[in-house]
């Protein structure tokens, strides 16, 4: 794949969002397809992806960005399987000149508010804090960077929002949407859990995508009318989400491991790449290229004064393979000088003699 990507000017960006709202919509439709749960595991699994990027490369942007490969390895592990068509469509979209996806409007866009009402999202909108940042893409769009929210005012939220209401658990109404509440309430206490969210830090992007995606899909559901228009009254009363605090929560505070060890670990673990490799992930080889180590400096290192061939084999079985450590000792000892062979050490000397049939041996010899 070439590394070079054209750069596009606004008014080209604009029309290429404009052509990938069929893929964009394609993969909201295969996500929305295993319910609320499905946009929250995506935003996860791209959420550790960008973090595994972060620490295998060395370089640090402005914005939030993914490899492609690493964008459908992702939605793969979600569900979402896409023909080279929609994925060129939303690469060409969402790219930057250097080759990379941009994140933030991808998750601007792959967002199911876009099949709500205005007035809708904005009472969705209301209910979580101002924004930390907003900028401003390419294409002029403006996005939002949402802190993010406790874990507890987010389950108090969501609690007051699918409670039953009094008649509903008497049975009085027509259309009882209590089934309908209680379903979306089951899938969000099985998300909104501490072992999914261990920091008690929950995205406002997740939440945010959980409410909208079971408001876009509750009118479908048996009762589900009347569930959607409940919710919204309670979100235009209910207390806002709480500010989740920036600062982060020690890794020594006492705890349930509090006095097992006396050691205090500050480092980092680095996973293990091949020697052949950079630190850079090796789903970025189709952008950077294989960055091989030189065979020859590495095998004259262990022997002074070599310089014979180059050890190819080593590429192929690793640096394992008949290490050469093994064989100094034979290579460094000093050879014995033997004694002057005898003329008759083999026996009687042969005397030549000159015949054609001899001429003739030593010719085709």
């Amino acid at each position: 794949m070439s590394s070079r990507v054209k750069i596009l000017t606004k008014e080209e960006l604009a029309i290429a969002r404009q052509n990938a709202i069929p893929a964009v919509d394609h993969v909201i439709d295969l996500l929305l397809r295993s319910g609320p749960r499905g946009i929250v595991e995506f935003l996860t699994v791209i959420r550790k992806e960008c973090e595994k990027e972060k620490t295998s490369t060395s370089h640090s942007s402005q914005y939030e960005h993914i490899n492609p490969e690493g964008l459908k390895d992702v939605f793969k592990q979600c569900g979402v399987l896409l023909s080279a068509e929609e994925y060129h469509t939303l690469f060409v979209a969402y790219g930057d000149p250097v080759g990379f996806v941009m994140l933030d409007p991808l998750l601007a866009d792959v967002n199911p508010s876009i099949n709500l009402r205005a007035a809708q999202v904005r009472t969705l909108r209301g209910v979580f804090p101002a924004a930390v940042s907003v900028s401003e893409s390419p294409d002029g769009t403006t996005v939002e960077k949402l802190p993010p929210v406790t874990l507890n005012s987010v389950l108090d939220l969501l609690s007051s929002l699918l409670a039953p209401s009094a008649e509903d658990t008497e049975g009085v109404t027509e259309n009882n949407c209590s089934a309908a509440l209680q379903s979306v309430y089951e899938e969000a206490a099985v998300i909104f859990t501490m072992e999914n969210y261990p920091q008690e830090q929950v995205p406002a992007l997740d939440v945010l995508s959980f409410l909208a995606a079971f408001l876009s899909l509750l009118p479908n559901q048996t009762g589900g009318p009347d569930a959607v228009k409940m919710i919204l009254q309670r979100l235009q009363s209910s207390a806002p989400l709480v500010q989740a605090s920036t600062a982060a929560k020690g890794a020594n505070q006492p705890g349930a491991t509090a006095g097992l060890s006396c050691m205090t670990h500050t480092g980092v673990r680095t996973e293990r790449k091949f020697d052949t490799y950079r630190t850079n992930d090796r789903r970025d080889e189709w952008l950077r290229g294989r960055d091989e180590q030189d065979a020859r400096p590495q095998y004259q290192k262990h022997v002074v004064g070599y310089g014979g061939h180059l050890p190819e084999y080593r590429y192929h079985f690793g640096r394992t393979f008949h290490v050469i450590e093994e064989d100094l000792p034979a290579l460094t000892k000093p050879k014995e000088q033997k004694e002057a062979i005898p003329p008759d050490a083999f026996g009687k000397p042969i005397e030549l003699k000159y015949s054609r049939q001899s001429e003739h041996h030593h010719k085709f010899a």
